[in-house]
């Protein structure tokens, strides 16, 4: 073994400690309770507001929501060394509302200041979980988000320079990729980790299995060099794009290949730590067995009334009635 591939295996070991030390739900009964109380609470938020601020209570409903899904799938997937489908779909279904309120509503601000390396994360977990269609109507104004400044305030902290993005911007040059279109990065005083810029130009399209292996490896390393063991590590609080509880999940090489997938190409298997977790063998989410909350349909229904602009989830995405 090299030294560099000790040295991978060392940070891989350190990210799987404090992953179980960090991710566990060690109290179901409470989890269970806060999933119930979170959208009465919600809802209630949501009904009282001002038409102006109904998209906000939202949208930070279905953040909550979507975290604590998260939490429980990771869990229970780590535990049973299985992803169940109702529970991804229980966290893809919150994570969409989410990213979708944040991008498409009427009136301002718009969108909403959402850190850019949480956005990367988010999309490439949707794009890991096939979700392409539903990225593919945010990218507009993704570009947007860019051009007019908000991505950037969005990793700007007081008087600090903005931070270097990573996979805000593999996800960025993913999508202008397929569109022929170049992202200034310079221009929108973004600055950016060189290797997801080399990555996207000299690997994602390549039919060259040599070259893309060693990519993609090396693409499953930054994953573990970026993947944040704060609070246990105060130095890891800015600047390291991945929670830990997404620290098992190769994401990043799921995304990659369901797009190479849209594109026509097959994407080969690589050796990694990263590749032998329970997340590597993600299933296809299947949204028509899908048992969805009491509320989610009646709380959506109101929210189109407010945000027409994402009611075509109803008829093209989850919400289909089988």
């Amino acid at each position: 073994m090299t030294n560099a591939n000790k040295d991978i295996m060392k940070r891989y070991d350190e990210i799987y400690r404090f992953y179980l030390k960090s991710v566990s739900i060690t109290n179901y009964n409470i989890y269970k309770d806060k999933l119930i109380k979170l959208p009465v609470k919600g809802g209630r938020n949501f009904d009282y507001a001002s038409l102006d601020e109904k998209n906000l209570y939202a949208m930070l409903m279905f953040r909550n929501l979507s975290q604590m899904y998260l939490s429980g799938f990771n869990d229970a997937s780590h535990k049973n060394q299985r992803c169940d489908n109702q529970q991804l779909c229980d966290f893809l279904a919150m994570k969409i509302m989410e990213m979708l309120i944040i991008y498409i509503h009427r009136g301002e601000p718009k969108p909403y200041i959402e850190e850019a390396d949480k956005i990367g994360v988010s999309l490439l977990t949707l794009l890991a979980c096939k979700q392409l269609d539903i990225v593919d109507w945010l990218y507009d104004e993704l570009i947007n988000s860019i051009t007019n400044g908000t991505a950037k305030k969005s990793i700007t902290h007081g008087e600090s320079s903005p931070e270097i993005q990573k996979l805000f911007v593999l996800v960025i040059e993913m999508l202008a990729s397929e569109r022929k279109q170049t992202v200034d990065w310079t221009a929108a005083g973004i600055p950016v980790e060189r290797f997801y810029l080399d990555f996207v130009h000299e690997a994602l399209y390549s039919s060259d299995d040599d070259v893309l292996k060693k990519w993609l490896t090396a693409l499953c390393d930054q994953h573990l060099k970026w993947c944040s063991r704060f609070p246990a590590v105060p130095a890891e609080a800015f600047g390291y794009d991945i929670p830990i509880s997404m620290g098992l999940w190769p994401f990043e090489y799921q995304a990659v290949k369901n797009f190479r997938a849209k594109h026509g190409l097959d994407t080969p298997e690589i050796e990694h730590p990263l590749m032998k977790t329970v997340f590597a063998r993600m299933p296809d989410p299947d949204f028509s067995q899908w048992q969805k909350p009491d509320w989610f349909e009646d709380f959506c229904e109101k929210l189109f009334e407010v945000n027409p602009d994402i009611s075509f989830v109803r008829d093209v995405f989850f919400m289909n009635k089988g």
